[in-house]
């Protein structure tokens, strides 16, 4: 779902040659890409980048998809695009790319952190900020490692699902099966018949929906090198 409006961006799309839960190739801006999802976590974006590694001459790596603002200046569908990406567990900080093309105002930009928990409330963020960090996501720490480890640059693209001032009463991490999956019949048994519950489902859907969006208009409009 977060990758689908990039996809739609590539020309001559096809399916990749990955065992993977979804994967695509294709062209985008004339430019050979390899889209691939694995899952929540940095282990499984890793895995991603294993398996891409494994079939394809990789020059950069990118990692993309949906964040949690923690900078109260952020809004659901706002892209934020990371100078450096920080992990506090391991400790360890990595420099992003600037892509090509990216417009200077209209998005967030500065440091993007990696947790290995969905982030449920508003307190949760507003302590997540005083790392420095605008915006908390699970995969990006994973891949900058393995772009580090492969000496290849690294871009950290994201948009953003939820604000600040979200929290949730439905438990996301509960949903997180083991191979890295949200379960939707967990995400839905939680709802029950609680009208509340189903009315924040479907706005937090309808936003991480719009952030896909976003994300899919801006890897259209912009250049990664390497």
């Amino acid at each position: 779902m977060e990758l689908e409006p990039i996809a739609g961006q590539l020309s001559k799309r096809s399916r990749a040659r990955l065992d993977l839960e979804w994967s695509r190739v294709g062209l985008l801006g004339g430019r050979p890409v390899v889209l691939a999802a694995s899952g929540a976590g940095r282990a499984n974006a890793a895995r991603a980048v294993e398996r891409a590694a494994g079939q394809y001459l990789l020059r950069a790596l990118v990692s993309t998809g949906w964040c949690g603002g923690l900078d109260p200046a952020l809004r659901p569908g706002q892209v934020v695009v990371a100078d450096r990406v920080l992990s506090l567990d391991p400790p360890a900080e990595f420099p992003a790319c600037w892509p090509k093309g990216a417009p200077a105002g209209g998005i967030g930009r500065g440091i993007v952190l990696t947790v290995d928990r969905f982030v449920q409330s508003a307190q949760g963020k507003r302590e997540l900020r005083l790392t420095g960090a605008l915006a908390v996501e699970m995969e990006a720490a994973g891949v900058a490692a393995e772009a580090k480890k492969r000496n290849l640059p690294f871009y950290c693209i994201r948009a953003v699902s939820d604000d600040v001032t979200a929290s949730f009463a439905i438990d996301y991490n509960r949903a997180l099966l083991d191979d890295g999956r949200f379960s939707k019949a967990r995400v839905v048994a939680q709802a029950g018949l609680s009208p509340a519950r189903w009315k924040e489902l479907l706005l937090f859907w309808r936003r991480a929906r719009q952030a896909a969006r976003a994300l899919g208009a801006f890897f259209g409009s912009v250049q990664f090198e390497g």
